[in-house]
């Protein structure tokens, strides 16, 4: 949706893999159910085209 009628914004959640470690790895490892990735994407318009940030956390069901 639209904030104050000129940035938009949206979510995207994705799975968590850790190694061995418990370290958050990017490729391999195994599935933790209780860590999700949040990626929070702002963007506007501009005079050379739509600008975009973004916002990477992580969220857990720390009470595992």
């Amino acid at each position: 949706g639209l904030i104050n009628n000129r940035y938009a914004r949206r979510g995207v959640f994705e799975n968590v893999n850790r190694d061995g470690s418990d370290n958050i790895v990017t490729s391999g490892g195994t599935f933790d159910a209780n860590t999700k990735k949040v990626t929070v994407y702002v963007g506007w318009p501009s005079r050379s085209g739509t600008q975009e940030i973004n916002i990477v956390t992580y969220v857990t069901n720390w009470r595992q």
